[in-house]
């Protein structure tokens, strides 16, 4: 992860540099970051990382939370550019809106991006097929490794993907097609969505679901907590483990201490691509580590 803010601050200084008029100007402007929710552990790790290295090159950084609302996302734009913002990292809901913003009202504002949408003057290549293929590559190997044919998967999101052109929901179309079309006519089917309103939601999202779906012993979680939760429900709920898989979109200490655990259902989180040994499958690199205690690298 800090190569993923390492390389995110220097595009947003580039792009300070670039929408910047003079060298009073650069030095006076702040660099922002607009986050849809303070409650979700992405969030909270992206805006803390990013005014951490801010601060660390001397810039005032300006956050502003949408709190989910379009309203605010689209606003957010205008409330940048009041407080002098000429860069910032935003994880808007609302794109196209905000394109239009930063293209024809704001054009002196550069926005580094995770989504690609007409407007952002940079984007992070962060390829959403990547993370169904870590999970279905994952999954394949931790399915033939227990001699298993035949699993349901059960996906736990953000309520935002439900939401057409969020962030999130680009994220859940890409994640499921690569999903759906690697376990066509198999034994192993997607087999139900459900979007919780929290983590502690989670628990009685999945005491539903082990009850509504037997078979279901594999879960794609969308963030951490939810993945924490999941894994510690299954836990009080099942006294053999051995079959169920979770998989985390997303990484922290405590993710990395579940999955260390061969005896938790916590197998295996998705690596960015700037993240070490990044073209192995995600059991090889998990064997990898519980084999050194390789840890302290990680983000």
């Amino acid at each position: 992860m800090k190569k993923l803010f390492a390389i995110l601050i220097a595009c947003l200084l580039v792009l300070m540099s670039g929408c910047s008029k003079g060298a009073k100007e650069a030095e006076k402007a702040k660099i922002g970051v607009v986050v849809p929710d303070l409650n979700n552990s992405f969030c909270i790790a992206m805006d803390q990382g990013v005014t951490r290295a801010a601060k660390e090159k001397g810039y005032e950084v300006f956050e502003y939370v949408t709190e989910m609302n379009p309203e605010n996302d689209v606003a957010s734009v205008e409330q940048l550019a009041n407080n002098n913002v000429k860069a910032y990292y935003g994880l808007h809901m609302v794109t196209e809106s905000v394109g239009d913003r930063l293209k024809n009202e704001y054009p002196d504002i550069g926005c580094f991006s995770q989504v690609n949408f007409d407007g952002a003057a940079q984007v992070l290549n962060d390829d959403f097929t990547v993370v169904a293929q870590q999970f279905t590559e994952s999954l394949d190997a931790f399915l033939a490794e227990n001699n298993i044919t035949e699993a349901e998967i059960c996906g736990l999101w953000l309520g935002s993907a439900q939401i057409e052109g969020t962030t999130e929901n680009i994220q859940y179309q890409a994640i499921m097609d690569g999903i759906n079309e690697h376990y066509a006519n198999t034994g192993i089917k997607y087999v139900q969505s459900e979007y919780p309103a929290d983590s502690e939601a989670v628990a009685n999202t999945i005491e539903t679901l082990l009850l509504a779906h037997p078979n279901a012993t594999v879960f794609f979680c969308h963030n951490n907590d939810y993945a924490i939760s999941a894994a510690n429900t299954i836990m009080a709920a099942k006294t053999d483990t051995s079959s169920y898989f979770i998989f985390s979109t997303e990484t922290d200490d405590e993710t990395m201490r579940q999955i260390a655990d061969p005896n938790l259902p916590w197998r295996v989180r998705y690596r960015h691509r700037g993240d070490r040994l990044p073209d192995r499958p995600a059991v090889r690199q998990l064997d990898r580590e519980r084999q050194d205690g390789s840890r302290a690298s990680d983000p």
